[in-house]
């Protein structure tokens, strides 16, 4: 999310320097924003498990858009928050929701569009009726003729074979909350 203001940022600051003719612009910045020559598109999916679970990624992006936050539970992989009191639970998922709808806002109000999605599933992990997929994202922004792509990871979680989905973005802390629910055998099959 943070590479995201950065992005916007930078891209604001691009743009307001070529409108003006301006060579100003910090070519270190430019180089690090990742540019691309049209959206990444939507992965296809291949199977109804597959299809499941792209649609439910929607749905939940769709929730965090909306400030749906009750949606958003359902969605976001519910270890996540396991050791932390109900309230504390609470407020850090509204707080997600509020950290992303703002930067949706931010984003727009500055002439974009962004649209997430996954736009691969790299890896496939089964155990019986659980399910680990490590699905790519795309966070692809539109705008003043430009497109960037802002590419990261997420686990897609399903405890019901592939009935119902969670997710969890892949960070420092994603080993350990995975621990709390699978053993160290899938978890190793996962992040090698």
């Amino acid at each position: 999310m943070r590479k995201l203001i950065f992005y916007i940022s930078a891209i604001c600051i691009c743009i307001s320097c070529i409108s003006s003719n301006s060579q100003t612009a910090n070519s270190k910045d430019n180089a690090e924003i990742p540019f691309v020559s049209s959206p990444i598109p939507a992965y296809t999916a291949s199977s109804p498990l597959e299809e499941n679970l792209v649609n439910q990624f929607n749905i939940y992006i769709d929730a965090m858009r909306n400030g749906n936050v009750e949606l958003v539970k359902q969605y976001l992989y519910s270890d996540l928050f396991a050791q932390y009191p109900a309230d504390y639970k609470n407020r850090a998922y509204q707080t997600i929701v509020n950290l992303f709808q703002n930067t949706v806002t931010e984003t727009e109000n500055n002439g974009f569009t962004i649209n997430c999605a996954i736009s691969d599933i790299l890896k496939q992990i089964s155990d019986n009726d659980r399910q680990i997929y490590v699905c790519e994202t795309t966070m692809n922004l539109s705008g003043h003729d430009k497109f960037i792509a802002d590419k990261s990871q997420i686990f897609a979680i399903s405890t019901n074979n592939g009935e119902s989905w969670q997710f969890l973005e892949m960070s420092e802390d994603a080993e350990h909350i995975l621990s709390l629910r699978f053993s160290q055998r899938i978890i190793s099959q996962i992040v090698e």
